[in-house]
C-alpha cells in the first residue's frame, strides 16, 4: 500500500513560538534570541503527516506538478500533538553553549530501537540530566550526538520515573516524540 505524505506551510502562531520560547529560557536556559531573531516574520511551521517542524525560513518555493518544497532556513523547533520542542540542532548548540540538561543518554541497542520509533525503557538509559518533566533531548552514547526528542509518558508520576531509571527497569518511560529516523520512514 502506498502511503501518502501530506505537506503543508504556515506561519508559526504566537502560542507555538510563545511555548518554544519559554522551553528555551526556562529548561535549557538559553534566550531565543541567541538562535533566532524574535521576529516572527520568517518563522514558519512545515507539517508532514503528524509533525510539524518549526524553520526560519529565508525563501520558500514549490516545485510545479511535485509534492516537494524547496527552502533555505535553519530548523528551530518541532511540533507533535500538542509538544513543541526545540529542534536536534538548538539542542546541539544549547548543550555545547551549557551543558546537558533535559536530556538522557541512550545505549546503543536504545539508540537502535529509538530511530526506529520506538519508545525508550529505562533499562537503555545510561545517564540523564534534569528536568525530565518535558521534552527531553535523546543523546546517543556512542558519539554523544542528540538523534531525537522524547517526553516522559503521562501515566507515570517523576518519583515513579526516578525510580525506574535508577533500577534500571525493562519498562518503557520515554515516548519517542521524533528521530532521525522519521526522514527514512516517512519520506521514503
Amino acid at each position: 500500500m502506498n502511503r501518502r505524505t501530506n505537506v503543508n506551510v504556515e506561519k508559526i502562531g504566537s502560542s507555538i513560538f510563545s511555548k518554544l520560547k519559554n522551553y528555551l529560557e526556562e529548561v535549557l536556559d538559553a534566550s531565543i534570541a541567541e538562535y533566532i531573531e524574535e521576529n516572527r516574520d520568517k518563522v514558519f511551521v512545515i507539517r508532514v503527516n503528524r509533525i510539524g517542524f518549526i524553520y526560519v525560513l529565508e525563501r520558500k518555493t514549490w516545485l510545479k506538478n511535485l509534492p516537494n518544497i524547496v527552502f533555505g532556513g535553519k530548523w528551530i523547533g518541532v511540533i507533535v500533538e500538542k509538544d513543541v520542542c526545540p529542534s536536534i540542532n538548538i539542542y546541539e548548540r544549547a548543550f555545547l553553549n551549557k551543558g546537558y540538561r533535559a536530556s538522557i543518554v541512550v545505549s546503543e541497542h536504545g539508540a537502535k530501537n529509538f530511530l526506529y520509533g520506538n519508545d525508550i525503557f529505562a533499562s537503555s538509559i545510561e545517564e540523564y540530566y534534569d528536568p525530565l518533566n518535558y521534552c527531553v533531548a535523546v543523546i546517543d552514547y556512542f558519539d554523544k550526538k542528540v538523534i531525537g526528542v522524547a517526553k516522559p509518558f503521562d501515566d507515570i508520576s517523576m518519583n515513579e520515573l526516578y525510580k525506574f531509571l535508577e533500577e534500571k527497569q525493562a519498562i518503557p518511560v520515554f515516548k519517542n516524540v521524533f528521530d532521525l529516523g522519521f526522514f527514512l520512514r516517512v519520506l521514503k
